[in-house]
């Protein structure tokens, strides 16, 4: 048997919509039920929604279709009517208020989503329209032709769960503008009724989850959080009251619900967060690192999104957890899997903290040497992270050497080195301030700051060579073939800046810097000349050696920039594809300093 054009089926169900929508006025049981959820008769007559009523009996509409010319064969095809047990052609559709679902393009009824007001027993709440030659339900959305047909661009698209919850949305506002509401119909959200809800609404549109709070509400929100992820604009949701739905608090009083919509709100990740960690026990630590393991990944997505607002998720999850916010940030930010380093390329500093040491850079066309030892209130950091081929270096100073600003040092050092690669120098920085803030934040705890800079290489993609963030009174220098320039401007300028507050200030360098020296407030009475003259043309591990005779004082790193990062890209490549691989690195030997403090050497990887 031949399919029915698909003209013939959608006008078949503008017949069908037509023959319902006149049903309705005299429908009580359909007319109590709107009511309840605050939608009014001129509301449901009114376009754009047009509801209807299917009225009781096995064959009101297959009887009034027929009259129009419509044969059975054309009404199966339709999904408007089944085929009983008997071998009757009956409706489909009874004893509901109807809801029908238009094109987006041009506004035509292609299939319909049904509420029971029977009250017969068994009977589903809702039924839906099967899939048919014009319609697949997890291509469309309730409500989304509606939004596409008004003159105004919605003020936020909430996602609901019923038809009705889209009808009694459609009448609220927010400050910014009107509301609009879409819902999908018999189906979890599909990724095909994402794409074209994206392409309906202008690019910047807040979305808002507002799905009931049962256990089937919060498990569509949980499953809606990987199709909606990278939604471009703001991705919120609310957390209903239990037992609510959104027409329900509009029939509380729509005043009060447009302050709950709009004043509620929050970002979808935070929700989750919470839903997530009600399922562990939080009261013993296998629990507590469980939810941890179970919330990471929320927060590493929002911290590509939003980088202060994952900081402040990373300081609430350590706060509700009880957890060091260094555990949080390892959870947050993991070390990717490297090989195990060599035993001569460079030698390891211990420290007695309790805090993990981060795996050193091993890059080629880079070498670097620091000195920092580990009695003092400063640290050094060095991390390489292989999925960006970003190398980040990172001195901190606490402000004086009690023990509460060494805390500070190094926290904030391991932080920064572990996040810098991905998120950025300045980022980083930000997040090192909210551990630190955090780790802090107990009352009755002697409280410690440090001062910080960051400095990240370029990814083999980048234009930009160099990046530096500070906070403090920590310079860094870099040097070319023809000048000696300071990179974080004098040490005096923001005197008051630290890890904990202050400006955080970024230099995003583009000059071919050869060499870069960060030295601490031990440096701060040497000129740029003198360290110019220590430091140029030596191999960092002799240009320390030469500071640290001028200041013995001083924390520093050398970094010595042998090749770009295309350039050195380049040679990767060379490497694996025509000259094998590259030999192991060489022994350096370990030097010794004046006042005996071990120096680390250069960490060189020849090509």
């Amino acid at each position: 048997m031949s399919v029915p054009p698909p003209g013939r089926l959608i006008a078949a169900h503008e017949e069908a919509a037509g023959f319902y929508g006149r049903q309705l006025p005299g429908a009580l049981p359909a007319l109590r039920y709107l009511n309840s959820r605050d939608i009014i008769a001129a509301t449901a007559h009114r376009a754009p929604w047009t509801l209807g009523y299917a009225p009781g009996g096995w064959t009101a509409l297959r009887d009034h279709l027929h009259e129009r010319g419509y044969t059975d064969a054309e009404l199966l095809a339709a999904g408007l009517v089944t085929t009983a047990r008997t071998g009757n052609v009956i409706d489909i559709f009874r004893e509901r208020v109807m809801f029908p679902i238009r094109r987006t393009d041009d506004g035509a009824v292609i299939a319909f989503t049904g509420r029971d007001v029977s009250d017969w027993p068994g009977a589903p709440k809702y039924r839906n329209t099967v899939t048919t030659p014009i319609y697949r339900k997890r291509d469309h959305l309730y409500g989304l032709a509606e939004l596409t047909a008004r003159d105004l661009p919605p003020a936020a698209v909430f996602v609901v769960e019923g038809p009705a919850d889209v009808v009694a949305l459609a009448r609220l506002g927010t400050s910014t503008g009107p509301c609009a509401a879409v819902a999908p119909c018999g189906t979890a959200l599909t990724a095909e009724q994402v794409a074209a809800l994206r392409e309906a609404v202008p690019a910047g549109t807040p979305l808002v989850l507002a799905l009931d709070a049962d256990y089937a509400g919060r498990t569509a929100t949980d499953r809606a959080y990987e199709l909606l992820r990278d939604w471009p604009g703001p991705l919120e949701a609310v957390a209903l009251p239990a037992a609510t739905d959104p027409a329900e608090l509009v029939v509380r009083g729509r005043d009060a619900a447009e302050h709950f919509l709009e004043h509620h709100r929050q970002p979808l990740a935070d929700l989750l967060i919470s839903q997530r960690l009600t399922r562990h026990r939080l009261d013993e630590v296998p629990g507590q690192i469980a939810a941890l393991r179970h919330v990471a990944p929320l927060v590493a997505d929002t911290a590509a999104r939003d980088t202060a607002h994952a900081s402040a998720l990373c300081a609430d999850l350590a706060e509700r957890l009880r957890l060091d916010p260094l555990t949080v940030l390892e959870a947050v930010y993991p070390t990717p899997e490297e090989p195990p380093p060599q035993p001569a390329a460079r030698q390891r500093e211990t420290f007695a903290v309790g805090l993990t040491r981060l795996p050193d850079a091993r890059l080629p066309g880079v070498e670097y040497a620091y000195h920092c030892p580990p009695d003092r209130s400063a640290a050094v950091r060095v991390h390489h992270d292989p999925s960006t081929g970003i190398t980040a270096w990172v001195l901190t100073e606490g402000l004086t050497d009690a023990p509460a600003d060494r805390v500070a040092a190094h926290l904030a050092a391991d932080i920064a080195a572990r996040t810098a690669p991905s998120i950025g120098a300045r980022n980083a920085i930000e997040l090192a301030r909210t551990a630190v803030n955090a780790r802090f934040s107990r009352p009755g705890i002697e409280q410690g700051d440090a001062m910080i800079a960051v400095l990240t290489s370029a990814s083999a993609t980048s234009t930009r060579r160099l990046t530096v963030a500070w906070a403090g009174k920590i310079t860094a220098y870099g040097a070319t073939t023809r000048s000696f320039t300071t990179l974080t401007g004098h040490p005096t300028a923001d005197p008051t800046a630290t890890v904990r507050s202050g400006s955080i200030r970024v230099n995003y360098i583009d000059r071919p810097y050869t060499q870069i020296a960060i030295s601490g407030h031990g440096c701060v009475h040497l000129p740029a000349a003198s360290i110019r003259e220590l430091v140029e043309g030596r191999p960092p591990d002799l240009a320390l050696e030469e500071l640290q005779r001028a200041a013995p004082s001083a924390n520093m790193v050398v970094v010595r920039i042998r090749a770009t990062a295309p350039q050195v890209a380049a040679q990767g490549r060379n490497a694996t594809t025509s000259r094998g691989p590259a030999p192991a690195l060489p022994a350096v030997p370990h030097r010794r300093t004046a006042d005996g403090h071990g120096l680390n050497p250069a960490a060189t990887q020849h090509r």
